[in-house]
């Protein structure tokens, strides 16, 4: 017992040459029982035919997409989501014929020109809200360049909390300030 503890290493040098020898002769053994390839297993050639062809594949679509981005797009506008109020029509005599009283028309107008301010409304809240999106957006961009420019530290009895702060103050003490033979 005592052998095999002095002669660990070696035991375990002659079992890793022995699993790797009945590891080659398992290989050449399922390499001589695969025989001949198959028929189903396409061969060399047929696997350069596909690849070549997918390479055309994706080639095409990559000069596709280069071609698109290339192109100028013109931004297409969206319809406006409310009609602009336009003149209220006041028929001339024709109450009966259309079927609408004075009280319906002036109604209609109202309505006409509630829409209308709303569709102001509409316009100052989308240019207010684009211009608060910008401002955000430089706020943070002076946020992050003034932060990159001058690293913050804490301050007094905060930064003394870390054990690495604490040991960088000791030193800068010892060299910032004033001799050891100067001190009382």
């Amino acid at each position: 017992m005592d052998w095999i503890l002095n002669h660990l290493q070696l035991l375990i040098v002659l079992g890793g040459a022995v699993a790797w020898w009945l590891n080659q002769r398992r290989a050449l053994r399922t390499g001589d029982e695969a025989g001949p390839p198959d028929a189903s297993q396409p061969d060399d050639s047929e696997q350069a035919e596909r690849t070549r062809r997918i390479r055309e594949v994706i080639q095409r679509k990559i000069e596709q997409r280069a071609q698109e981005q290339a192109r100028p797009s013109t931004p297409v506008e969206a319809p406006p989501l409310v009609q602009p109020a336009a003149e209220p029509v006041r028929p001339v005599a024709s109450h009966a014929r259309r079927g609408m009283t004075k009280a319906e028309e002036r109604r209609q107008a109202e309505i006409l020109e509630q829409q209308a301010s709303l569709t102001v409304q509409l316009q100052q809240a989308r240019d207010l809200k684009q211009s608060i999106a910008r401002r955000t957006v430089y706020e943070a961009k002076v946020t992050s360049e003034s932060a990159a420019a001058s690293p913050t530290r804490g301050s007094g009895p905060d930064e003394l909390r870390d054990p690495a702060a604490l040991r960088r103050a000791i030193v800068l003490r010892e060299i910032l300030g004033p001799p050891v033979a100067l001190r009382r």
